[in-house]
């Protein structure tokens, strides 16, 4: 049974969901004027809602940050979080300017209690739609492989991210294990698209920098807008 406070939190966000377009769980969890900036000199380069997107717009998160020469270092806190997220943007290197720059994912780990809802999943979904908006040219998602029986030790970063369409050439130490079929198979987005491909990688993948173009149309947003919508995830309004 729920509890009158939860009973209540279930109907706002339904209400807001109507009144957004977006889904339910986008409604309950997320919105961009929900993050708290604590004042850097982040905010005298990019807008409070793109450093609000940035930080993935989850109701309640903290954002601090610093610079080490021209790269901006973001942390984003939240009670549903583990650990600390971590953020790296980087200019592009010949013009020193931020767009077509790179931003970096680092440590998305949701605590155990909050999985299975899809917070991540909208986290990066907007962080990458923020990234976009400021003109950065590719995000990269710092993956990691750890297998555990106990929830809060277990990381598929490499996983995870290859469903929200970043991708990555086949690690050498991986080709030697593909079967026949997946031989002439190079990027792990060519390995997804196949019929038993996903249950490979997901059984045999390792730890590797994934890379997503965030170009208008790229074919990594067309991976991410396809599984968005294979699980009725909207960020509409948010």
């Amino acid at each position: 049974m729920c509890t009158l406070k939860e009973m209540t939190g279930i109907l706002r966000a339904q209400y807001r969901s109507l009144r957004l377009g977006c889904d339910s769980t986008t409604a309950r969890y997320f919105d961009r004027g929900g993050v708290g900036l604590k004042y850097s000199e982040l905010q005298n380069i990019f807008s409070d809602p793109h450093i609000s997107g940035l930080a993935g717009c989850l109701n309640g998160a903290t954002v601090t940050s610093g610079k080490a020469g021209k790269v901006i270092l973001i942390v984003v806190d939240h009670p549903y979080f583990l650990h600390p997220m971590m953020l790296r943007i980087a200019p592009e290197l010949s013009s020193g300017k931020y767009r077509n720059g790179q931003l970096t994912l680092y440590k998305i780990h949701i605590h155990p209690r909050w999985q299975r809802r899809g917070l991540g999943t909208r986290i990066v979904a907007l962080q990458l739609r923020a990234a976009a908006q400021l003109g950065l040219s590719s995000a990269i998602g710092a993956t990691i492989r750890r297998d555990s029986d106990i929830d809060d030790q277990c990381q598929n970063g490499y996983y995870t991210f290859a469903r929200l369409g970043f991708d990555a050439e086949i690690p050498a130490e991986l080709k030697a294990e593909t079967s026949e079929r997946f031989s002439s198979i190079l990027r792990v987005q060519q390995l997804m698209s196949l019929e038993g491909g996903r249950q490979f990688w997901k059984a045999k993948g390792v730890a590797t920098k994934m890379t997503f173009d965030l170009s208008h149309g790229s074919s990594d947003w067309v991976v991410l807008d396809s599984y968005m919508r294979d699980n009725n995830v909207s960020l509409r309004g948010i």
